[in-house]
């Protein structure tokens, strides 16, 4: 038996690599798409116990938003969470880009800078201007 080379897009070995799918989803959409998750999967469950699941997606207020002004938000998930009816529901919003699908390495490019390295690229930032002032001033 010969094993076949099956050549795998980016986002395929991405998805391979890390067992999740990164997105990022345009708010209104994930809204949206964070109430048909819980109509198809009947959430909120468990309400008065212990073990309460309110909602099957992140709450919108605690995803990070992308550093690339476009103002989706930014969101992964388990591969195996994924269902049929999960992957019909996405297809227009992906079709008109409401919905982005990316790499681990894109998503982690998209996520906003540390409040540390941002500062510190701000003092890099003013020490250039400082040498590029006192080079036309001598």
């Amino acid at each position: 038996m010969s094993e076949e080379n099956i050549e795998l897009t980016p986002i395929e070995q991405s998805r391979a690599e890390t067992g999740r799918r990164y997105f990022a989803v345009q708010p209104d959409v994930y809204l949206e798409m964070s109430q048909g998750v819980d109509q198809s999967r009947n959430y909120p469950k468990g309400i008065n116990t212990i073990a309460q699941t309110l909602t099957g997606l992140i709450p919108i207020e605690k995803l990070e938003t992308a550093n690339d002004e476009s103002g989706f938000v930014l969101t992964s998930l388990e591969v195996s969470r994924f269902t049929e009816a999960d992957e019909a529901m996405m297809a227009d919003p992906i079709s008109l880009g409401l919905i982005v699908e990316m790499t681990k390495a894109e998503f982690d490019a998209l996520k906003p800078l540390p409040i540390e390295e941002i500062e510190e690229i701000e003092e890099i930032w003013e020490i250039e201007e400082i040498e590029e002032i006192e080079e036309d001033i001598f």
